[in-house]
């Protein structure tokens, strides 16, 4: 019987990003210590075949300042020891974003591989082993047909197995299980390494530890010693891509249906480390999340503006997707991460701006009103505020940790209805919670723009904590829920048990938060209708000239992407500096 070792190593070049030391120094010791003793082993040891995942952007760290690494990795890609595995522009937190910055990560992703003519897989794998249906559907459109599925989360949702360790996706994506063994049969396969990529050279180590993160000899020689063991036992030593292609080509396993989920859900409660729950130092998930939803509605929209400046455009792509790297906001990220993701956020949302000065100067306009949906262009444009009359509440809302109100007012739908949650000032974390039928999880993932319906089973995690990057969810039969994720973007955390959803801030300030909802009454296209327009296609205003990142626009754009006042950023984009990183 064949006997298959798989290893994946995730390097993350921004792990501890914006370090007082600097990006740079930081960057280099992770290279130095933990990424190029990898390079060496392998270069020892010619039949043994591994997956590194990196993001692009570490390929542009490598070319800018150790060409000598990239070349030695360049020669064993090309080779066949190296598969490379790479996503993402950064490694963002994107599961939590709309489909158009993943879109854009991917694009900058294909031209740095290119430019550096490096041979990039087949494979995806992202950050935090972020797997979902919406990242499967898109997946084939950038060439990408094998998915890392974290044995971790395939565990948590509908239990492990260990005669499967291959599925397949709709018959254009296959999805291997990252972790554990596997004895199907015909063939065995077991997964030597599986994780942070920064720690396998080190004995465990990771940036964090400054001076300290240095490369352990000893324990990377123990490492050696046992893959001569295994392969002198008879382990071929293969990379995913080698081994999809002598075990993957017929699956008769259809994925079974699986919640967007990262590679340690219980550790984490899923995404609720990133999104709302509480670490060690000053967080603020909430404000670096809110931060980089609106710095991406302004670059929307000044995408749509026809002469915008395509340099500028590209810029501040750039610095949002640094910005929306997972590691600012969990699961304890130091107060310099917190500060990388704002800032960078900032710095996007002010060259957006910038980027549509000249159409600002040339239209005689102090404010450009673009509607991301179609294009539409106002100069001076106003929107008329939506409702406003108070409503008898549908449902009760319930506050914990601190005091809070709901205000259920009028729109100008007749099936949908404004909620303004206010949650008072105060010292301790809080949560807001609403009644949940408990059936089932009905949701747009991330990455997509449809609703997908899984049955809540008494075998799957309770609760988990899902990101809702467009902000929908069922509460009961007709009845939606949708987060302004402009005013707020903590993670909703299903609980069969108690038949609740509930939003949880325990990184945020103790300042009052005001933040807007929609409830929506129909069918899931009628409901996902109203979550597109409201976090992915809003009407937006761009400020001239450029102005600081605000959370009220002079318009009263009720559907803005600055959102209501009150949630307490504290950014202002325009007064950043250029950073390069």
């Amino acid at each position: 019987m064949d006997a298959f070792l798989l290893s994946l190593l995730h390097f993350n070049i921004q792990n501890c990003p914006g370090s007082t030391e600097g990006d740079a120094s930081v960057q280099d010791e992770i290279i130095a210590e933990s990424f190029e003793p990898v390079l060496a082993m392998l270069e020892r040891h010619p039949t043994w075949h591994m997956n590194i995942e990196m993001q692009a952007y570490m390929v542009e760290i490598l070319a800018g300042r150790h060409g000598e690494v990239l070349d030695r990795l360049r020669a064993l890609a090309e080779a066949g020891q190296v598969e490379l595995v790479s996503f993402q522009f950064s490694d963002q937190l994107l599961l939590a974003y709309p489909w158009r910055d993943q879109q854009k990560s991917l694009e900058l992703t294909a031209e740095i591989f290119d430019e550096y003519d490096l041979p990039l897989s087949d494979v995806a794998f992202a950050a935090e082993g972020q797997f979902g249906e919406g990242m499967l559907k898109r997946m084939p459109e950038f060439g990408y047909h094998t998915a890392v599925l974290p044995q971790a989360l395939a565990g948590e949702w509908w239990g492990a197995d260990s005669s499967l360790a291959t599925w397949r996706y709709d018959d254009a994506v296959r999805v291997v299980i990252g972790g554990g063994s596997y004895d199907a049969g015909t063939y065995r396969l077991d997964w030597d390494f599986f994780g942070d990529g920064e720690g396998y050279a080190t004995g465990g180590r990771d940036c964090t530890l400054g001076s300290d993160f240095v490369t352990d000899e000893e324990a990377l020689a123990r490492q050696e010693a046992a893959l001569v063991a295994k392969e002198e036992a008879g382990a071929s030593l293969v990379t995913i891509g080698e081994f999809m292609a002598a075990h993957g080509a017929d699956l008769s396993e259809e994925l079974p249906a699986v919640v967007d989920g990262t590679w340690e859900p219980t550790e984490t409660e899923n995404f609720g480390a990133w999104m709302g729950g509480g670490g060690d130092f000053a967080e603020d998930d909430d404000g670096v999340l809110v931060a980089n939803v609106r710095a991406r509605h302004q670059l929307a929209a000044a995408e749509q503006v026809g002469d915008a400046d395509p340099d500028l455009l590209n810029e501040a792509w750039r610095e949002l997707l640094l910005g929306e790297v997972s590691d600012a906001t969990g699961p304890s990220p130091l107060p310099t991460e917190v500060a990388y993701g704002k800032d960078h956020a900032g710095e996007a949302y002010a060259l957006a701006q910038e980027a549509v000065a000249l159409s600002c100067v040339e239209r005689g306009a102090n404010w450009l009103l673009v509607d991301i949906a179609t294009g539409r262009v106002t100069p001076n444009g106003t929107v008329e505020p939506a409702g406003g009359e108070a409503v008898v509440a549908p449902f009760e809302v319930t506050f914990s940790g601190r005091t809070g109100t709901a205000a259920f007012t009028t729109s100008d739908q007749s099936d949908v209805t404004n909620l303004t949650v206010t949650v008072d000032a105060g010292a301790d974390s809080f949560v807001v919670t609403f009644p949940w039928d408990g059936e089932q999880i009905s949701t747009i993932p991330g990455l997509g723009t449809e609703v997908i319906d899984i049955a809540a089973e008494p075998t799957h995690a309770d609760p988990i904590s899902l990101p809702l990057s467009l902000g929908l969810l069922r509460l009961s039969e007709g009845v939606w829920l949708v987060k302004h994720t402009a005013t707020t973007h903590l993670a909703a955390r299903f609980s069969t048990g108690a038949d609740t959803v509930s939003f949880r801030d325990e990184t945020g300030s103790a300042d009052r938060r005001v933040s807007s909802w929609k409830v929506v009454v129909g069918d899931a296209t009628r409901a996902a209708k109203v979550a597109v327009a409201l976090n992915d296609t809003p009407v937006v205003q761009l400020s001239c000239p450029p102005g600081p990142m605000t959370a009220d626009l002079p318009c009263g754009c009720a559907s803005g992407g600055a959102g209501a006042a009150g949630i307490g950023l504290l950014l202002a984009g325009a007064a950043l500096g250029r950073r390069l990183r």
